[in-house]
């Protein structure tokens, strides 16, 4: 979902990333590290050995519905595991909320993201991750509504109703750390229950904003699900990787984010060649 939503930033520096290594910034590491303490707070993180493609599709799913529940159980759940189907391009969509938390018994969706200052971010930064949580959004509709089918993703990945976890993996963990199901489409069936119980989505979007050195925050975005507005940027990502538009290039008045880009030495792009 990530790579999507980050065609709303730089689609060129998308591009780019595909055939070039991007360096981790120390802004990135420190984004990770945090949202791995919000996790913390609400979760215990047992770390996990895969050994096949079904153990890491199988985790996710287990993951997702352990979440679920959560939410269900304790109005709230972070770094939630989301699978859906992006049907212009007949391709998987995976992600991770960051928060799901229950307000006025409705679920609302929350990003949680750090800065370096105590400033509030530019619209063009907010835009990105507006269209992220909106496809977040989304997906839990589609799943709620049934109008989803889990096994798209199974055969996606050379996997079928018979598929299961690994008795590698399953033997590595204790006794109170077996998954909920062994059989992967079984989990996705529960999935999807978990999903339908779980108080009504609220269509009230939020960011969250956080000094990434002090904590301190900074303040909130909240906006609404727009599924036109939604609709027309799928559309717009979707022409890129369907070969019917080149990858577009920040506009003068943007080229601000180029001081901000990975490629922006050694004239990788060509915007700093113009």
């Amino acid at each position: 979902m990530s790579t999507l939503s980050s065609q709303f930033w730089c689609e060129k520096a998308v591009e780019l990333s595909l055939t070039h290594k991007v360096p981790e910034t120390e802004a990135m590491a420190r984004g990770r590290t945090r949202h791995k303490e919000l996790h913390e707070e609400t979760a215990e993180l047992i770390p996990v050995k895969v050994v096949s493609i079904a153990d890491s599709i199988g985790l996710g799913f287990h993951n997702m519905l352990v979440g679920l529940i959560r939410v269900k159980e304790k109005g709230q759940t972070r770094e939630l595991p989301v699978f859906g189907w992006l049907s212009k391009l007949n391709i998987p969509l995976f992600g991770h909320i960051d928060e799901l938390l229950v307000e006025d018994d409705r679920t609302k969706v929350i990003d949680h993201k750090t800065r370096k200052s105590d400033r509030m971010p530019s619209h063009a930064q907010i835009r990105v991750t507006e269209f992220q949580i909106m496809s977040y959004y989304g997906i839990l509709k589609t799943i709620q509504s049934e109008a989803f089918d889990f096994r798209r993703i199974l055969e996606c990945y050379n996997l079928d109703s018979n598929s299961t976890f690994t008795d590698e993996f399953l033997d590595e963990l204790g006794p109170n750390e077996k998954p909920l199901e062994k059989n992967l489409l079984k989990l996705t069936i529960m999935i999807n229950e978990a999903a339908k119980i779980i108080p009504e989505l609220s269509k009230n979007l939020e960011i969250s904003y956080e000094n990434q050195e002090t904590k301190k925050h900074i303040g909130k975005h909240n906006f609404k699900f727009d599924a036109e507005s939604w609709k027309r940027d799928i559309e717009f990502a979707s022409q890129y990787w369907l070969g019917e538009r080149p990858a577009m290039l920040v506009g003068e008045r943007n080229r601000w984010k180029c001081n901000f880009c990975a490629f922006k030495s050694g004239s990788i792009c060509p915007k700093w060649t113009e």
